[in-house]
């Protein structure tokens, strides 16, 4: 009887001690500590941000940092086999700035910051493909980048606007 008590307990403690080491893995202290924030906008980016601000006058929606799936799906219905597949090829993909409409937050201009980093063979590949979606991308220079006033312009012919002179 007394060892079958003893069994007993240790199963016991194994079994709350499996809990608390899965608890401890998988729970809530995994994810506070297996995960740290990060800096959403460098301070180029930010700076940049202002600058498409007084460029815009109000008249557009800014959006940083928009996922490319929030954008652009397939054709493809989601039952079709490939679907997830051609999803996963190009949702993960991060839009520097979108443009919007004030009203209906339509997008209607892409608008990527490039520097160093970027491989400009899929920047081409990235630019024909959200073209086909039906979207303009404009590019600027990290290094070299316009002014509010030409910002402006470039956004007005981006849009069909002519800009009054």
């Amino acid at each position: 009887m007394v060892v079958a008590i003893c069994v007993l307990l240790l199963v016991c403690f194994s079994l709350v001690g499996a809990v608390y080491f899965y608890k401890l893995t998988h729970g809530p202290t995994a994810l506070r500590t297996g995960f740290k924030a990060k800096i959403f906008l460098t301070s180029n980016e930010v700076e940049f941000y202002h600058r498409l601000q007084k460029a815009c006058e109000s008249r557009l929606v800014i959006m940083a940092q928009v996922s490319l799936g929030a954008l652009v799906d397939t054709k493809l219905d989601k039952a079709h086999s490939r679907y997830w597949e051609t999803r996963a090829a190009f949702s993960s993909k991060i839009i520097d700035y979108v443009l919007c409409d004030p009203i209906s937050l339509k997008p209607l201009i892409l608008i990527e910051l490039d520097d160093k980093m970027h491989d400009f063979d899929k920047d081409r590949v990235r630019d024909s493909f959200t073209a086909f979606a039906g979207f303009k991308t404009l590019r600027f220079w990290s290094k070299n980048k316009p002014q509010s006033d030409a910002l402006r312009a470039e956004i007005l012919k981006a849009l069909g606007i002519l800009a009054a002179k």
